[in-house]
């Protein structure tokens, strides 16, 4: 997750109409839920206030934006909390069949959610220019997790349309450590390639590697 710039995120706060929230940034999301009402609750009051006879409008802006810069403050150091609450998970392997590298965040408590997936896939046996050669990674690609202290495993699933046919790459990562915070284990990459299918049994080829993952 990129720094927060106090200054500037309190400042953004501060200008933002009453009816528009703070950026935030996807650590931020969960603290800003559970804040929505307070944060609301100062842009009532100002309008509360300014509706009552011989109240004067100028106060009425003054306590509402009091108000939004004490929520500020708080989403900014419970979110700073989060962050140090984190760590992360990464895995790498380049070998004659395939070169990745994923990577997410964790998030310690809560059933250690991860965040922040991303990662790249090359697989050398297919032509250059060919549509399962390269792959992106996204966070909706990682569809299964597991990591406690002895093991950490992974199941990562992308489809590749093309031609209107469908075509998709599985890679399943499971390790075991071997070190603190050090895992390794073995990769299976399933690449599915629908042009090529000619029984149309859909069972993929496999390739089968060695990987080398860790976690802090």
């Amino acid at each position: 997750m990129p720094p927060i710039d106090v200054f500037e995120w309190l400042v953004e706060c501060m200008k933002a109409p009453l009816a528009v929230h703070c950026r935030q940034s996807p650590s931020q999301t969960a603290i800003g839920r559970l804040l929505a009402v307070h944060w609301f609750s100062g842009s009532r009051l100002a309008l509360d206030l300014e509706a009552k006879p011989g109240i004067n409008k100028g106060v009425a802006w003054f306590w509402g934006r009091k108000m939004r810069a004490i929520i500020c403050t708080a989403t900014l150091l419970l979110s700073a909390g989060s962050a140090l609450a984190s760590g992360g998970i990464w895995c790498s392997a380049e070998d004659a069949g395939a070169i990745f590298q994923v990577e997410a965040g964790v998030t310690r408590g809560m059933g250690g959610p991860t965040f922040n997936f991303r990662g790249d896939l090359e697989i050398l046996g297919r032509p250059a220019g060919d549509s399962l050669r390269k792959t992106v990674f996204e966070d909706s690609n990682l569809t299964q997790y597991w990591l406690d202290g002895e093991e950490l495993r992974l199941n990562i699933y992308r489809e590749h349309e093309v031609a209107e046919h469908i075509n998709s790459v599985e890679l399943t990562i499971l390790t075991k450590t071997s070190d603190e915070g050090v895992y390794d284990g073995r990769y299976t990459l399933a690449i599915y390639d629908a042009a090529a299918d000619t029984d149309q049994d859909g069972k993929p080829v496999e390739v089968k590697g060695k990987v080398s993952c860790g976690a802090e």
